[in-house]
């Protein structure tokens, strides 16, 4: 069994125990773990080589589900504005999108994440303005860094890993809202998958 998981999302609270229970229940099954950008995890769900994935997704801006699978939301966190320290917005408790106005954003690229793109520009328009992208990042990674160059903020959900980076400041929007989904096909399903589903 092989559960594919979006590059950049943290590990929620309790899922190390899910995840030794689930191996438990499920004695002879190896479980393998991977990570991967949204194209990745998606294009091996539907190949058939993840039995599930994992990702996040802008509340406000839920995926369209395939009818060959199901959806399930797992969790829910506040959306975050990741800015360099050095930013005069980083000394605030929380922000709302509209408060961003005058900021440069940074964005994953249009071809490594199309409605990622789509769903910043969208979700800015809807708080009144039309997002300024000075760079677009053709990994989570490049994202990061320019947020740690100071080049611009990025709209993440608060379930990522950079809680640890002395860089950056991730400050709560009070506006935005993110979804963590778990998607496995529709149909009959293995033991394990059912002992998954059971245990989120």
């Amino acid at each position: 069994m092989t559960i594919g998981i979006l590059e950049g999302m943290g590990i929620a609270s309790g899922a190390a125990e899910r995840f030794k229970e689930l191996q438990r229940l499920s004695p002879g099954v190896t479980i393998r773990l991977e990570r991967g950008d949204l194209k990745h995890i998606w294009r091996e769900f539907e190949a058939g080589r993840y039995d599930l994935i994992v990702t996040s997704e802008l509340r406000q801006f839920p995926r369209a589900v395939p009818p060959s699978c199901v959806r399930h939301v797992a969790d829910t966190c506040p959306g975050v504005a990741a800015i360099n320290r050095e930013n005069p917005l980083a000394g605030y408790s929380a922000l709302t999108l509209s408060m961003l106005r005058e900021e440069s954003f940074v964005s994953l690229s249009r071809s490594y994440s199309p409605e990622g793109y789509a769903i910043l520009r969208e979700a800015c328009r809807q708080a009144g303005f039309e997002p300024r992208v000075t760079q677009e990042a053709s990994t989570f990674e490049t994202l990061i860094l320019y947020v740690e160059m100071g080049v611009g903020a990025a709209i993440l959900g608060e379930n990522n890993r950079l809680a640890i980076d002395s860089n950056i400041r991730l400050i709560p929007l009070k506006d935005i809202r993110f979804d963590t989904v778990v998607y496995w096909r529709a149909g009959p399903l293995s033991p394990a998958v059912r002992t998954i589903i059971s245990l989120l």
